[in-house]
């Protein structure tokens, strides 16, 4: 199995499965949208050790924080593509100070959270090489305009 789809099950707790996850050695895909999952420390965790899973869909769920998920992120090459969008995320800084020591991660969705800054991830977008596709829109995002990074730029449209 290289596919697991567990959207719109009412899942809350996932700490068993990213338990299993540092141990898989197969599973590509990991969709774990339209659900109820707040905390996700322990996939965090897991994502540390896992060096197969390549897309992780986390959109429509209860998630604010991503702190752990963001150190992950300096520790994991095999993460391709990461959806984050409606959430209820307002601060991306630790994740975006980890994507300057990623170069896996080529996708990133954080659209519809509760954003507001960017700055960190502009920054760090300066040292990443490998993300090429990014979406910020619909989040309340301060000083929109001041960032001159292309990626930024077509991040913030809305489609």
């Amino acid at each position: 199995m290289n596919k697991l789809y567990l959207f719109n099950i009412g899942i809350e707790n996932i700490d068993k499965l990213a338990e299993s996850l540092k141990y898989n050695s197969s599973l590509k895909k990991l969709d774990l949208s339209y659900n109820k999952i707040k905390n996700i420390d322990k996939l965090a965790e897991s994502l540390k050790i896992n060096s197969t899973l390549e897309i992780l869909d986390l959109r429509y769920n209860q998630i604010k924080n991503i702190d752990e998920l963001g150190k992950s992120l300096k520790f994991n090459s095999s993460l391709i593509e990461l959806c984050l969008g409606w959430n209820k995320i307002k601060n991306i800084d630790i994740l975006s100070e980890n994507l300057k020591y990623n170069s896996s991660l080529k996708i990133l969705y954080l659209y519809n959270n509760e954003i507001e800054n960017i700055d960190k991830l502009a920054e760090s977008l300066n040292y990443n090489t490998s993300l090429i596709k990014l979406k910020l829109c619909y989040n309340g995002i301060k000083n929109k305009h001041s960032y001159n990074n292309p990626l930024i730029i077509e991040a913030l449209k809305h489609y």
